[in-house]
């Protein structure tokens, strides 16, 4: 059972770590999130490396998506602990870097550059580099996003989930249309 308190950063990786031990289980974490979330609101005291967003995802825990699965995948989960403990992407593709959170300069403005009607399909499946379903902004909508590195130019997939979106959104570091084809194309879309 878990107190109703903020956590630190320390007890909050412990609390993910143990959700996907099965030491807790979605409903226990989802319910502590909800109780917490009414104290703290959007207030909570966690960096975004630390967690910010990862404690707000949670509140989709027991949510399934269209075909009855769970909305957030234990893939996903597995990569907020992968993300909080500071592992890099590693797979690179065509020149293409995967990057994990944490890599990437907060600081760095990402331009909206273009959309690609992917109709039902997620990300993975278009470009085969592994995503993450979360919350990331104040909206509290859950969507599936992939950073990524080509060259020296950081590129942000985003693919909204709850409105059924078809369209990929790509946003990116610069906004050099020869560089964004290069990118498109070694990503194969």
């Amino acid at each position: 059972m878990l107190l109703v308190k903020i956590p630190d950063s320390g007890q909050f990786r412990k609390i993910i770590e143990a959700l996907l031990k099965g030491d807790l289980s979605r409903l226990e974490v989802s319910t502590w999130q909800a109780a917490v979330l009414a104290e703290t609101g959007w207030r909570m005291p966690l960096s975004t490396r630390q967690g910010y967003w990862y404690f707000y995802s949670l509140a989709h825990l027991l949510e399934e998506d269209h075909r009855g699965r769970p909305l957030l995948r234990e893939q996903d989960i597995k990569e907020y602990l992968a993300d909080l403990d500071g592992l890099p992407g590693t797979l690179v593709k065509k020149g293409i870097t995967r990057l994990r959170s944490h890599q990437l300069q907060l600081g760095r403005l990402q331009w909206p550059l273009m959309s690609c009607a992917i109709d039902a399909m997620d990300i993975e499946t278009v470009t085969g580099f592994q995503a993450v379903r979360g919350v990331f902004e104040n909206s509290d909508e859950v969507v599936q996003h992939c950073h990524l590195r080509f060259e020296t130019d950081d590129y942000l997939l985003v693919k909204h989930l709850a409105a059924n979106d078809p369209d990929m959104f790509i946003l990116g570091s610069q906004r050099d249309p020869q560089q964004l084809n290069r990118f498109v194309n070694a990503m194969g879309c």
